[in-house]
């Protein structure tokens, strides 16, 4: 989440984004903050599902979310409480937000390097700076 040019490599192709993450409740302002931030500059969904509990001293709140386009805030879970959160997605608003503001295309390049690692310990191909893409809509 907090490295964008994961998200941008992808903008032209992805309507929804999905980011599953473990962002404990002392950092929430930042997750709340980077998901409406990757929404607003992809011009695209971004679902955002966090943990809820208490693990090696840190609690986590939840703030799942669901955030349109233009960074509205569509639907969000309930605090410290396990649930679903639900809410239309149309990819007629995703081409309506592209269509007005025509920002995508304009993108350069700006982190040349990128790492092909996975994170330590992990068994996945997919580097762990790499958010897992939904392109519902292809």
């Amino acid at each position: 989440l907090r490295f964008a040019n994961a998200f941008w490599e992808r903008a032209a192709d992805t309507d929804v984004y999905l980011v599953v993450a473990n962002w404990p409740e002392s950092r929430r302002d930042h997750w709340r903050t980077l998901l409406r931030a990757r929404a607003i500059e992809n011009q695209a969904y971004v679902v955002g599902v966090n943990r809820v509990g208490e693990a090696a001293g840190l609690t986590y709140a939840g703030d799942s979310v669901i955030v349109d386009p233009s960074g509205e805030v569509l639907a969000e879970g309930v605090d410290h409480q396990e649930g679903v959160v639900i809410a239309d997605v149309d990819p007629g608003r995703v081409a309506e937000v592209r269509d007005a503001f025509r920002f995508l295309p304009d993108r350069r390049a700006c982190w040349p390097h990128r790492p092909s690692w996975s994170a330590p310990g992990s068994s996945s191909s997919r580097p762990w700076w790499r958010p897992w893409i939904v392109s519902a809509w292809s």
